[in-house]
């Protein structure tokens, strides 16, 4: 669907001097995360104002001082006499264009449909994990790998057991591997506060306490694996994810340290990376990524919305 951007740029750091009775001439280039806009559509404004006033003393458009150029179609070029009284002015520029995005379908799977699977391709018992199931908080959780992400759908969606269950780490869960099922519960479903013993009779000064040294921790450590800064194609002022990684001071009484590491990857940017590869014309390199498992939350949508994107957009002065 059609997407209408309207973009208002003000460079706070563009002073212009234009002395009465002279062409006010100007070129500037707009970008979107260092792609071209083609603005040979684009409705574009210049107003000047002055002070707190809203009229507009002296406009701009195209077909009356500003034309489109560049080999992209990129550029604003402005070429306009100005007979403005001496003083100081505020210029305001506005872009309006229509660009055409083609939403990016990719199959994924459902991740507690992923967990059955591959439980059963072991044994054939249930999966119990009413978070991740239907009706759960995490049903609509998707897994895809790499080729997935890029349409490579020719391709086995391969998963170990060991590496695909440390999902269960992000929610503070656990599983269990019974004789009839897998089990995939919150820690407070398995460690229950239930009185297992009592002591009628006091310790005297003869007595000693040991410490369980696996719950003796000193920090406490948690992260993603891969994150944007392992991306293969990191370029210039590039985004980084945040929130991929923590670590709490306990105390300095113990030794101990706690390291949870979450092999399943929610980067966006390297799921981008990832889905870029359906536009590679040599599909057959390989990447880092292929065969590792993504995460993604979805939700529904009706069969009537519509989608939208959002992007960083760059304005550049060339004269």
């Amino acid at each position: 669907m059609p997407d209408t951007m309207t973009s208002d740029f003000k460079p706070a750091e563009l002073d212009i001097e234009i002395v009465k009775g002279d062409y006010w001439v100007e070129t500037f280039a707009l970008s979107v995360d260092g792609t071209p806009i083609n603005l040979s559509t684009a409705d574009i404004h210049i107003q000047v104002t002055q002070g707190c006033s809203t009229s507009v003393l002296w406009e701009a458009t195209v077909g009356d001082g500003i034309t489109i150029g560049g080999a992209s179609n990129n550029q604003i070029n402005v070429s306009k006499l100005v007979n403005l009284a001496e003083g100081n002015y505020e210029y305001d520029l506005k872009v309006t264009y229509t660009s055409t995005a083609i939403d990016t379908v990719v199959k994924g799977v459902r991740l507690i449909d992923l967990v059955k699977h591959n439980v059963k391709s072991m044994a054939d018992v249930e999966v119990v994990a009413p978070n991740y199931d239907l009706g759960g908080e995490h049903y609509n959780n998707f897994a895809f790998n790499g080729l997935l992400l890029g349409q490579i759908t020719d391709k086995p969606f391969n998963n170990k057991f060991k590496d695909l269950i440390t999902f269960t780490k992000e929610t503070c869960s656990d599983y269990q591997i019974n004789e009839n099922s897998v089990e995939i519960l919150p820690y407070a479903d398995y460690y229950k506060d239930v009185e297992m013993a009592s002591f009628d009779e006091l310790p005297d000064h003869t007595a000693s306490t040991k410490v369980n040294k696996r719950y003796s921790i000193k920090t406490a450590e948690f992260k993603y694996k891969r994150s944007s800064d392992q991306r293969q194609n990191n370029s210039q002022n590039s985004i980084d994810d945040v929130h991929t990684e923590t670590q709490k001071y306990l105390t300095d009484k113990v030794d101990g340290n706690l390291k949870v590491e979450i092999d399943p990857i929610r980067s966006a940017f390297l799921i981008e990376e990832a889905r870029k590869r359906a536009f590679d014309n040599d599909q057959t390199t390989s990447l880092q990524n292929d065969d590792n498992l993504f995460l993604l939350k979805c939700v529904s949508l009706s069969p009537s919305a519509q989608g939208g994107f959002g992007a960083v957009l760059l304005m550049q002065e060339l004269s």
